[in-house]
């Protein structure tokens, strides 16, 4: 088995450093605003799927506007 490489935290325009799982949590959280509730635990592989490349997506916008400002 390869060892995961260890994921940086990434760095605000300000100096501080952002970790990943920050931006994660917030993409998470606009996510389930935004779908009216949590994700059900039972899902099948393609809608876990699915929620996974939604929040990457919501990441991906997050930092596009941190780095706008």
């Amino acid at each position: 088995m390869a060892a995961e490489p260890k994921k940086r935290p990434e760095k605000r325009k300000t100096g501080t450093v952002h970790p990943r799982h920050t931006l994660r949590d917030d993409a998470e959280k606009q996510l389930v605003h935004a779908k009216g509730g949590a994700p059900d635990q039972n899902v099948q592989t393609a809608e876990t799927l699915i929620h996974e490349l939604q929040v990457h997506q919501i990441e991906l916008e997050m930092q596009a506007e941190e780095l706008r400002r």
